[in-house]
């Protein structure tokens, strides 16, 4: 039975951690904005000689839904590193504050930033160019959510990761994520890869929220098949994410969370 109380607890003692000075500012405001700004304006010179007016909009759009994905994924796996790197692992884990008490905060943690994030970048994405992205209506919203359990399973297997190998593991943090922006589609349509490539794809959950997302832009209808399939997926990957994790976990007590400090 989870404890609400430490979790609440754990995540105000994050929260007081990631305001705490300009520079781990960085994440929630300079690259989402770095992000809108380069892909903006390539999505708006190519939109001028496409056939397609939506392409702005696709790409940006799609831009403030990967920080749905990108922020929860650092989110869970920098914290357990950053417990790693401060020697606190031992400290944090002797009090009755169970690993999946932790779990929980950081990912309430990491939808709470992705959801500041979501904001500046709708708001950057308005001033700069002119197009409010929330005037999609409540499916933006609804596919945002959807994104935090692959964000989470992804930080979550990145957590196991560290757990199990400690510092070795770190570089995870960084790669993990943009491991699939390559095949998800944010960019450009699933069906322009190689066979191949889109064999990966339409195994990754996250592909199938942004093509609904690219289908409803282009002819303002709902794929309830594909984003029933993508809600599938990803409650298949986040619980076993969470089993992962909580196994490689519990097997790395047994060797010593000490070690962890010293990788």
């Amino acid at each position: 039975m989870l404890n609400i109380y430490r979790i609440i607890v754990l995540v105000h003692r994050n929260l007081l951690l990631t305001f705490r000075g300009i520079d781990t500012l960085t994440d929630f405001f300079y690259w989402p904005l770095f992000d809108i700004l380069v892909w903006g304006f390539t999505g708006s010179w190519m939109a001028k000689g496409t056939a397609n007016p939506h392409l702005a909009l696709i790409i940006l759009a799609s831009l403030v839904l990967w920080q749905a994905v990108y922020r929860t994924n650092l989110d869970v796996s920098y914290s357990f590193f950053s417990e790693m790197w401060s020697a606190n692992v031992v400290n944090l884990f002797v009090t009755p504050l169970t690993i999946q008490e932790w779990a929980a905060a950081t990912m309430a943690m990491g939808a709470l930033n992705a959801f500041i994030c979501m904001f500046f970048g709708c708001t950057a994405v308005w001033l700069l160019y002119g197009i409010f992205i929330p005037s999609l209506g409540p499916l933006f919203f609804l596919l945002f959510i959807s994104l935090f359990f692959s964000g989470w399973s992804i930080g979550l297997l990145t957590a196991a990761a560290l757990a199990t190998y400690g510092g070795q593991a770190q570089k995870l943090i960084w790669v993990m994520g943009w491991l699939f922006v390559p095949f998800v589609g944010i960019f450009y349509p699933v069906e322009i890869m190689p066979a191949w490539a889109q064999s990966i794809a339409y195994s990754v959950p996250m592909t199938y929220f942004f093509k609904v997302l690219r289908i409803f832009i282009e002819t303002h209808s709902l794929d309830f098949n594909l984003f029933r399939i993508g809600i599938l997926l990803s409650g298949g990957y986040f619980a076993l994410a969470i089993i992962c994790f909580v196994y490689l976990f519990n097997r790395s007590k047994k060797f010593g969370l000490a070690r962890l400090e010293d990788a």
